[in-house]
């Protein structure tokens, strides 16, 4: 295999290199080819196979960080959710209070 070759094959794409590989399977089973033929197919096989693995590796490590990305951002919007609740609660519990106060004075007024 020429080095130009060797380097579009590098480049290819998942589907691309899988779709190499099992051209070259369906090649070796097929149990036609030449044996110095088989043998470089072989070699080309065990190449593809082991672009498919590098990039499917990499296309985890990409999920992995997009994952752990979404559930860091999603906590943090849970976080400042919680932040604002917690504000609105103390709003509502002063309105509360407020109007307690008012209606003990009234009470009391009442009463006098």
């Amino acid at each position: 295999m020429t080095a130009r070759r060797r380097k579009e094959k590098e480049g290819a794409s998942f589907e691309e290199q899988l779709a190499e590989l099992q051209r070259i399977v369906a090649a070796l089973e097929d149990g036609e080819l030449p044996l110095l033929e088989a043998i470089e197919q072989y070699r080309a096989g065990i190449g593809a196979l082991k672009r498919c693995r590098e990039l499917l590796d990499a296309a985890r490590g990409t999920v992995e960080m997009l994952t752990r990305e979404s559930a860091e951002s999603s906590a943090s919007a849970a976080a400042v959710e919680g932040e604002t609740e917690h504000a609105d609660d103390d709003e509502e519990e002063d309105a509360v209070d407020d109007d307690d106060g008012g209606d003990a004075g009234e009470l009391r007024g009442e009463r006098r």
